[in-house]
């Protein structure tokens, strides 16, 4: 699908969850770069996005394995941040682009989880990271994330699960006016 969308002029990245045997294996990477060749798709058509738990479970193999995807030109992530146990020393060094604020952390900002989202996105910032929050439902959660500085969200307040055919209306149907006039998300 990606090279379709690729090849209509309308790119669009797509997000695919790694599980903690793919980074085990040293093989991944080239099973991956054999899949989008098969498919005609293109390394910065996927964003790989990784858990703290899988980054954990044999760190140098890991620290392989992204350093292979990173240098393909793989967009990567790191999923559900701040449930796992990474140390920051650990993160300052990996090769990923994106910082996943866990649902948890949204679904109720109140005034410790705001701390933490806040803490989370100046962090990913500092690190030249884009942020993204998980789980967003409301139009209030979404207000709040712009004004903190969240970069990307996403969840049911921007579309639930669908279709490709539906997403591709969708898509083209979408309104920029749907975000917030201030804050950084776009």
């Amino acid at each position: 699908q990606v090279a379709a969308w690729r090849a209509s002029g309308t790119p669009l990245t797509v997000s695919v969850n790694v599980a903690i045997h793919d980074l085990e294996d040293p093989d991944f990477a080239a099973r991956v770069a054999a899949a989008l060749q098969r498919h005609g798709a293109l390394a910065q058509d996927m964003c790989l996005e990784i858990t703290e738990g899988g980054l954990m479970a044999d760190p140098a193999q890991a620290h392989t394995t992204l350093n292979t995807l990173h240098h393909a030109g793989h967009r990567m992530a790191i999923d559900d941040f701040g449930t796992g146990y990474s140390s920051l020393a650990y993160l300052s060094r990996l090769p990923v682009n994106e910082l996943k604020i866990d649902r948890s952390f949204i679904i109720d900002l109140n005034p410790h989880n705001r701390s933490i989202v806040l803490s989370t996105i100046s962090l990913g910032h500092a690190l030249e990271l884009d942020v993204v929050a998980e789980g967003v439902e409301t139009e209030a959660q979404l207000r709040e994330l712009a004004a903190l500085g969240c970069d990307v969200v996403q969840g049911y307040w921007v579309a639930r699960p669908m279709p490709c055919d539906a997403f591709n209306r969708w898509r083209a149907d979408w309104r920029a006016s749907t975000w917030p006039t201030s804050g950084t998300l776009g």
